[in-house]
């Protein structure tokens, strides 16, 4: 499979619950936006008659509604969509540094042949080629070389298995999006008909806002924690793989040195290992592309594939083999554990207990909302049959929160360590020494602006609009004191309504 791989055909941008700024949403190119009429609406309004049987179905339609935003049917395959174009962008750029890295190969191989065909003829074959440093320099630049190209292939290898699940599980995920897509239109066109095209009271239209900003508000914690429970999951996959990579590197000095072919298996083995571990560590900073870790950063991570590159000529010389175990290997294992920590302690401390707020306003306002509609649905009932019917909004029937899950395979080698003992100490010192920030010290790092966006500007938004809903309250009031009859807004679909947010952030910027 190459790299060019395309996603499934329907992208999820203009169909999710409006809200401001999604968080969730995948960073694609926006298309431009038309203007929109508020006393306007896009939705087909049909003549159905008000029954109860009509109030029955509306229950129906929002229960399976709230079960799929419940499990953050959207958000998933929005992340996922996000994911897949990553991959598909680091798939393109790992095929060139492979092609690159075999050129190279190439090159080196040739001038060292080169150089020993005429080295070999002057001496008449009579020595080793060790006895030459100028052949030996050009030999060990050639095996750098290769070292460099097995890497490049093997990142390209793992990348592009990565693609294909992820379009597969995209696929998988087709259909629950579609699904609730569908019952969006269902329950937007069930409500149009209703009320004619329009909101079913003031009431109603301040709910629906309120229910919106608190939905998003859920939606960006719920987010972060998708986010940063794969970040941390990626991150713990690392920190074994560096364990392992750790102990087989350790290995070396106690193997017997004539069995050459044992000894390069041993460290093609950590090679593998110390490649899928900064692989991973990758994935995890490109989920959380703004937040800044504490350790393990992009410069420590290139270091990190470096020395991958060159284990063939490290493990030769037991004061560069001890060297890079001390300041690469080992002091990268001992980082990454740590990162974990820190992602732990963030999951536990703060996205956990905002998402356990977030979501308990939001369900309890959904709630509201579906009382006001099923109140204003069995008015409309007994104006019609003239029968009195009502239905109560119970908490069970929103749909219980999912938890976060791992949807993003982490990199794998063979032999990750499971046994939680610790690689071998050091002999030698690093040249920086690595002493982890107590955890209480680096908590207040990311702060809420960096885990969920900009709430600041979505709350004085979300103000702005109540200010409005409250001064169309007002001038219905008077109406109906003066005998008149309210003047109640066009209803908006999701669409339009997100199309609003687009149209004012155009504005604005």
């Amino acid at each position: 499979m190459g790299c060019g791989s395309s996603a499934p055909a329907h992208q999820p941008v203009s169909h999710h619950k409006p809200r401001p700024q999604a968080s969730v949403r995948p960073q694609q190119q926006q298309q431009p936006v038309a203007a929109y009429n508020p006393q306007q609406t896009e939705i087909a309004v049909k003549d159905i008659k008000t029954t109860k049987e009509l109030l029955q179905q509306y229950i129906d339609i929002d229960n399976k509604v709230r079960a799929y935003e419940a499990k953050y049917t959207l958000k998933k395959y929005t992340e996922m969509h996000t994911e897949h174009a990553a991959l598909q962008e680091t798939c393109v750029k790992l095929e060139k540094a492979y092609r690159e890295a075999q050129e190279k190969t190439a090159k080196e191989k040739g001038e060292y042949e080169d150089l020993f065909s005429v080295w070999s003829k002057s001496i008449g074959g009579n020595q080793e080629e060790e006895s030459d440093p100028n052949v030996m320099k050009e030999k060990k630049e050639w095996i750098e070389a290769k070292g460099e190209e097995e890497v490049a292939k093997a990142e390209l290898e793992a990348v592009k298995v990565k693609l294909a699940k992820s379009e597969t599980t995209l696929r998988e995920s087709e259909p629950f999006f579609e699904e609730l897509k569908a019952k969006h239109k269902e329950q937007e066109e069930l409500l149009a008909a209703i009320f004619k095209g329009k909101y079913g009271s003031d009431h109603e239209n301040k709910l629906e806002a309120e229910f919106d900003f608190l939905d998003d508000r859920k939606q960006r914690v719920g987010a972060a924690r998708y986010k940063w429970t794969n970040g941390k999951n990626l991150l713990s996959h690392a920190t074994s793989q560096l364990c392992v990579a750790c102990k087989k590197w350790m290995m070396l000095p106690t193997m017997n040195p004539a069995d050459q072919q044992g000894r390069y298996v041993v460290a093609t083995e950590a090679r593998n290992n110390i490649v899928a571990a900064a692989q991973n560590i990758t994935s995890a900073k490109r989920y959380l592309n703004t937040i800044e870790f504490p350790y393990c950063k992009p410069a420590e991570v290139a270091v990190l594939e470096k020395a991958a590159a060159h284990v063939y000529t490290d493990m030769q010389s037991h004061q560069r083999h001890q060297y890079v175990y001390a300041n690469v290997y080992h002091s990268m294992y001992l980082r990454c554990k740590e990162l974990v920590k820190w992602f732990a302690h963030v999951l536990t401390e703060t996205i956990s207990e905002d998402l356990k707020d977030a979501t308990t306003a939001a369900n309890a306002k959904a709630q509201e909302l579906r009382q006001e509609r099923l109140n204003l649905i069995s008015v409309k009932v007994k104006e019609e049959l003239q029968q009195e019917v009502t239905f109560e909004a119970h908490t069970e029937d929103l749909g219980e929160e999912e938890n976060a899950e791992q949807v993003f395979e982490a990199e794998g080698a063979a032999g990750e360590d499971t046994s939680e003992e610790e690689p071998p100490s050091t002999e030698i010192e690093a040249d920086q020494p690595f002493n982890p920030v107590p955890l209480k010290e680096l908590v207040q790092a990311p702060n809420k602006e960096d885990l969920f966006g900009d709430a600041q500007e979505l709350y004085k938004r979300h103000q702005e609009n109540l200010e409005e809903l409250e001064k169309n309250q007002m001038v219905n009031k008077a109406r109906q004191e003066q005998g008149l009859e309210e003047k109640l807004k066009a209803r908006r679909s999701k669409r339009q309504r997100q199309a609003a947010i687009a149209v004012e952030e155009q504005a604005n910027s």
